[in-house]
């Protein structure tokens, strides 16, 4: 796969069945905080696009600026999406074989431009996020947003979000016809727990609640298995994910390489994971 609206990295297994998730992922993170995901989420046949936001960000990258001057950013990156969904479906993923999953920042762009474009998108996945503008998103929400599955869950522990308002927000959304199924876990604003399960009100764990959702929307190809989201955390199944490495790990000490002009210079794909490198 080639993309050039955005740098992201592309990761399949080896028998694949045409479905596709696409990341977004949180401020000054990147496509590698994600490495972790295609073999968590254990979704036989399901190819997975782990997208960079456009900003360098200490390290990292981001979706749009500091609040309260973030809208055009937001703006900027909806289309950037409208691009990148374009040039998906020109390399064989129809936007009904694709599930949208965003965390933080990325939950924003999930709500923000899910909630507004006509693709019949096969599903939203928001984690610990917000809305920019939740009064506009109702008013602007399209027929097909209306119509496709939501799951957006948040932590009532979130120190970086809050989760009343998140969840203030949300009620606006279901008001005007967005059918999200919203789900709170006693969690911090993370995506990622690394020992433990964090779990809804009813015991659900939350990794299990999300891998749920993405199965009911991209539909039937998709097995039924038990797995334990925790159990390791090695990369093991189907996908060979990126490695995570400095070009000289000796000399370097996160923070001392040039990440600003290019973040993902510390990265070296292998395996069935390539790069997708935006031009200059």
């Amino acid at each position: 796969m080639h993309i050039n609206t955005l740098r992201c990295e592309f990761a399949k297994p080896a028998k694949t069945n045409g479905k596709l998730v696409v990341v977004l992922h949180g401020r000054g993170d990147s496509s590698a905080g994600f490495h972790w995901m295609p073999n968590t989420m254990a979704l036989p046949g399901v190819s997975w696009l782990l997208v960079n936001a456009p900003d360098p960000w200490y390290g990292g990258f981001s979706w749009y600026g500091m609040p309260p001057d973030h809208g055009p950013g937001v703006e900027r990156s909806r289309l950037l999406l409208d691009d990148l969904f374009d040039e998906l479906a020109t390399q064989g993923f129809p936007p009904e074989n694709i599930v949208l999953f965003g965390f933080s920042q990325g939950c924003l762009l999930t709500l923000e431009w899910g909630g507004r474009t006509e693709r019949p998108l096969a599903g939203c996945v928001g984690v610990s996020g917000y809305c920019y503008d939740p009064i506009a998103l109702g008013e602007e929400a399209s027929e097909a947003a209306k119509s496709r599955p939501w799951l957006v869950t948040h932590g009532f522990q979130d120190d970086v979000l809050p989760y009343e308002a998140t969840a203030d927000q949300i009620a606006i959304l279901k008001e005007c016809g967005l059918p999200i199924d919203f789900r709170s876990y006693a969690k911090t604003h993370t995506h990622r727990p690394r020992s433990g399960r964090y779990t809804e009100r009813n015991g659900e764990d939350a990794h299990t609640g999300r891998r749920s959702h993405v199965k009911r929307s991209l539909g039937s190809g998709l097995s039924t298995q038990v797995f334990c989201p925790y159990a390791q955390e090695s990369h093991t199944g189907p996908y060979e994910t990126p490695s995570l490495q400095h070009p000289d790990t000796a000399a370097c000490s996160h923070g001392m390489c040039d990440r600003q002009s290019d973040p993902l210079s510390h990265l070296h794909a292998t395996g069935s994971t390539s790069h997708c490198q935006a031009n200059p």
